[in-house]
């Protein structure tokens, strides 16, 4: 007999943009917690709505749990609350309880508490329904014990509909809640209901991939309507038109098939109604609304250029201590023109950018939809016929980007971008506003490694500790110096989790950090260098160990130079030798920052360790010849450190 597990967690609305992640994270620790502990399953399906998050196992007969803990990386915690229950516990009140571990794992940051703040979710919990096959399986979370009772749509079908057996999930909820609890599924069905509806007015849906996810988790049961606006419209931009259409009021916009934009856009209802024409006049209301405030502030802006809102910014306090947005734009400019030292870019066209990149602040659409500063300055700069380089730099400076492909090339854009971040990440430093914990108002963390992908995607090479000082300086306030190291920590650290995100091994990340350089684009060159020899370096790591075993077993003071007149054997004079050539030969890769070049010449260099070692004594009866032979291989070590701390690496 098939055994079937189903549990469904009932929720007030949950937030559209974190609800895949939620309901995946969710999913992932359960997933992980079964095969740890040796559940066995055929299938498991995982579910999730606006409403309810679930979870459908076909379970096996078969079962071995396990108990070697020592084997299995997981919570601490886990372990201490699991470690006496898995012998004796059966399936199903082992599952329960990974039920329960599961929720705890998930991200805490964005909980919501409710009831005395006694309990925590992302939004508080109204019912649970657990079952193994026809029988209620007794679970409780958040104070509410388990039952078989679901809901329907909370709109079509309010009542409560009570499944008899787990095989009924989600077929019920189909046919009688008015409910699509299969994520996919109902994206899908979202998207072919939108081609459908297109069909009938030639158009062409140039999907939105986030907004698609964004209403798949906002509805239950999808239904699609066509909306217009009046084609007068059409002349507002369209980064402006996609934000009150697409980003405010969550409908997708239609183009030609030319790719121009129609004067059409899809809803996205969640209910079955006769009444739609209510829905649709209620959202071209809404829209044409918005469209018509935008025209005007638009008119009333272009009345005089960007550039004259520049003097407005001295009405507008930036930070209490740091003065006004005008006095950032004076350090933005100052900054913008040292850092173009090291991008590269147009020293004229970064100051220009930095003068106009907060004018936008000021102006009558910004202080009404202030989601789109940057949009704004950009596209009132392309008005004002400034430079390409000007125009991208104004709109992407208040970016953070997710993706490599995201990541700006533009050195114009680079220079602002780096010069705002660093203004904004050393003011906040100064007046003590650091993050801490999971708080971060001012999102610090994402503008430092903004700053880091920016530096490492264009290989600029700048100093950090420099650049530091050079912000800090700027805003005239009196600092200690234990501050620009505690910057510039804050940066590692964002860069330690960058790598490791990545999936670089740990200790080439920490290796490589060890050594204390100041230049980014250094250490990512040499972390990415480093793990791409992987056998070889195997190689340079096992050499390095004896080197340091032996070196770490001498009492003896070694001496800061090798005496030539000291070397007798054959391979010590050749590994001396070949030395001193490779120590030239690496100091000019070093400066032209050729790190693999530089690994590849020490690997040359192993033949030469290894004779060494093979015919030649270390610990010689002769004091001053085993002192110079310790000597000797100091010089070898001190090579192999100027890539990275190989200690770190054994």
């Amino acid at each position: 007999m098939k055994k079937i597990f189903l549990f469904e967690l009932g929720t007030e609305q949950l937030p559209a943009k974190t609800l895949k992640s939620l309901s995946k994270s969710f999913f992932n620790n359960f997933e992980k917690l079964l095969n740890i502990y040796n559940v066995k399953y055929k299938k498991i399906f995982w579910f999730a709505t606006s409403r309810r998050l679930a979870i459908k196992i076909y379970l096996t007969n078969k079962k071995k749990c396990s108990s070697s803990f020592k084997e299995k990386k997981i919570n601490e915690t886990l372990k201490k609350n699991l470690k006496n229950q898995t012998k004796s516990k059966k399936d199903i009140d082992l599952i329960s309880k990974i039920i329960s571990f599961s929720f705890k794992k998930i991200d805490s940051s964005k909980l919501m508490i409710w009831e005395d703040k006694k309990y925590k979710f992302y939004r508080p919990v109204r019912y649970i329904l657990a079952l193994l096959n026809s029988k209620i399986v007794d679970l409780k979370l958040f104070n509410i014990c388990s039952n078989r009772v679901t809901e329907g749509h909370f709109l079509m079908e309010k009542k409560k509909i009570t499944l008899n057996h787990a095989a009924d999930y989600p077929i019920i909820l189909k046919n009688i809640g008015k409910v699509l609890p299969n994520y996919e599924e109902r994206k899908q069905i979202i998207y072919k209901k939108m081609l459908k509806k297109i069909k009938k007015i030639n158009g062409v849906l140039n999907i939105d991939k986030s907004l698609l996810e964004e209403i798949t988790s906002s509805v239950e049961w999808p239904n699609v309507l066509i909306g217009k606006f009046k084609k007068k419209f059409l002349k507002i931009p369209l980064e402006i038109l996609k934000h009150v259409i697409q980003n405010i009021q969550k409908c997708f916009l239609l183009y030609e098939k030319s790719k121009k934009l129609k004067n059409y856009f899809l809803i996205i209802s969640d209910i079955l109604t006769k009444k739609y024409e209510k829905i649709i006049i209620g959202n071209e209301i809404v829209i044409h609304s918005r469209l018509s405030d935008i025209n005007f502030f638009l008119k009333k802006d272009r009345l005089k250029n960007l550039e004259s809102y520049l003097p407005n910014l001295k009405n507008v306090i930036f930070q209490e201590k740091l003065g006004t947005l005008f006095d950032k734009t004076i350090r933005l400019k100052k900054l913008s023109t040292w850092i173009c030292k090291f991008t590269g870019a147009n020293e004229q066209e970064s100051n220009r950018a930095a003068e106009l990149s907060k004018c936008d602040l000021v102006t009558n659409m910004v202080f009404e939809f202030p989601e789109l500063q940057g949009i704004i300055g950009s596209y009132y700069a392309f008005c004002d016929k400034e430079s390409i380089s000007v125009i991208n730099a104004i709109k992407n400076q208040y970016c953070f980007f997710k993706k490599s492909k995201e990541i700006p090339s533009d050195l114009v854009c680079c220079t602002l971008l780096i010069a705002d971040k660093i203004d904004t990440i050393s003011s906040m430093f100064l007046i003590n506003k650091i993050p801490s914990g999971e708080k971060d108002p001012f999102s610090l963390r994402r503008a430092a490694l903004s700053i880091i992908k920016i530096i490492i995607n264009n290989q600029i090479y700048i100093d950090l500790i420099q650049l530091i000082k050079k912000s800090i300086k700027l805003t005239t306030l009196n600092y200690k110096k234990e501050l620009v190291f505690q910057i510039k920590n804050f940066f590692l650290i964002r860069l330690y989790n960058f790598y490791k995100e990545k999936g670089y091994p740990i200790k080439i990340i920490k290796s490589v950090l060890d050594l204390e350089s100041n230049e980014l684009t250094e250490i990512n060159n040499k972390i990415i260098e480093l793990f791409s020899l992987k056998e070889k370096l195997k190689l340079l790591i096992t050499i390095f160990k004896r080197i340091q075993n032996i070196l770490k077993k001498n009492n003896k003071k070694i001496n800061y130079f090798v005496n030539e007149k000291l070397l007798i054997h054959e391979s010590e004079i050749k590994l001396f030798f070949e030395l001193k050539k490779y120590k030239i030969t690496i100091k000019k890769l070093l400066s032209k920052k050729k790190y693999k070049e530089s690994l590849l010449k020490i690997i040359n260099l192993i033949k030469f360790i290894e004779n060494f070692f093979e015919q030649t004594i270390v610990y010689d009866k002769n004091d001053d010849i085993c002192l110079n032979r310790l000597s000797l291989l100091n010089e070898v070590k001190k090579i192999f450190l100027k890539i990275t701390n190989f200690a770190l690496l054994i």
